[in-house]
């Protein structure tokens, strides 16, 4: 296999247990799609204090790089209204300025390697669309190695509550392992940090029908759904990444006009949701179908109102049907066009 970036022949030598292609020339690294995870997990290379403290400035020190470029990016286009900012557009110049333009290729398929922050480490790993695996510039592996072992130690010691137990999940945003309890009947994963809540595919729509929690008349004055609402376009920027497959997140309204922004994984596996989000979908459901039932009423009665004037006009017109001087003749003919009509 040769080098994306030098086009060197690569060598292969094993690593914490695992084959990897390594790059004599310029240091990098090819990973299959499932060895990263495996050599994450095996925790064998042992860092010293110094290479942890080093690693995680330079991490911090690309962050904050990162950030100040997209906030400059926002600002170049101030003059622009908002609702027409394309986040697609935004996402492209920030690639194309962070990454200097630099095109890698997967030495397995030649598909472009797409830019990712691995896990919410802050460490800027390239992988193939097409799941064959990740390229790791010199140092990159042994950073995501350090961040991902600095996590886990940082957040061993604290105690989860006896109703739930720890996972093996992250959360985006806190880089805490999340915690799995029972919500309406449902194992959902939980931030203990941040609040945020990760759903399972489907558990959102088991937890909707369930309807065991019930919500005050405040928590409820909180979510309006009968306004259509439209995010800023800034709002829907992805910017964090699957528990899962650690892939980048769709950002979206949820039902559409609720208002609610919602981060979905784009291969199905689950859902994202901020502190508080999973209590105003179930409200907003509920609202809407409270608001539903009170239009329906309101327009059946209406539809009884013009029923009821259409039959009292129409008897007032079979009434006037006068086509003989016999009575008993009249009435015949009313009575065929009662069954006529």
């Amino acid at each position: 296999m040769r080098c994306p970036l030098c086009e060197n022949e690569m060598e292969l030598k094993t690593y914490e247990g695992v084959e990897i292609d390594t790059c004599s020339n310029c240091g990098g690294t090819w990973l299959d799609f499932d060895e990263l995870r495996k050599i994450v997990e095996t925790e064998e290379e042992k860092f010293t204090p110094s290479q942890i403290k080093v690693a995680i400035e330079e991490i911090s020190k690309d962050k904050k790089i990162r950030e100040e470029l997209m906030r400059d990016i926002l600002s170049s286009k101030k003059n622009v209204k908002i609702e027409e900012l394309n986040p697609e557009e935004i996402l492209s110049t920030f690639k194309e300025r962070w990454g200097g333009r630099r095109q890698i290729r997967c030495p397995k398929c030649q598909t472009l390697l797409e830019e990712f922050e691995y896990a919410g480490t802050g460490v800027m790993l390239d992988r193939c669309p097409k799941q064959h695996g990740f390229w790791l510039d010199k140092g990159e592996l042994e950073k995501v190695q350090i961040m991902m072992e600095y996590y886990k130690r940082m957040y061993a010691s604290a105690q989860p509550p006896s109703d739930m137990t720890v996972t093996q999940k992250m959360c985006p945003y806190c880089k805490e392992k999340l915690m799995e309890k029972i919500y309406e009947g449902v194992p959902i994963d939980t931030c203990q940090k941040c609040g945020g809540v990760w759903l399972d595919k489907d558990e959102l729509y088991q937890i909707v029908e369930r309807r065991e929690k019930s919500f005050t008349p405040e928590e409820k004055a909180e979510v309006k759904p009968e306004p259509v609402q439209q995010p800023k376009q800034t709002e829907l920027v992805e910017e964090i990444n699957c528990p899962i497959c650690g892939v980048v997140m769709k950002r979206l309204t949820y039902a559409s006009t609720s208002g609610i922004i919602i981060d979905r994984c784009p291969r199905g596996d689950g859902i994202w949701l901020d502190k508080g989000e999973l209590e105003k979908i179930q409200i907003y459901i509920e609202k809407s179908e409270e608001l539903g039932e009170k239009e329906y009423a309101k327009y059946t009665r209406i539809f009884n109102e013009v029923k009821l004037d259409w039959e009292k006009r129409r008897e007032e017109m079979l009434q006037r049907i006068k086509v003989s001087r016999f009575e008993a003749v009249n009435r015949m003919m009313r009575w065929l066009a009662r069954k006529w009509d």
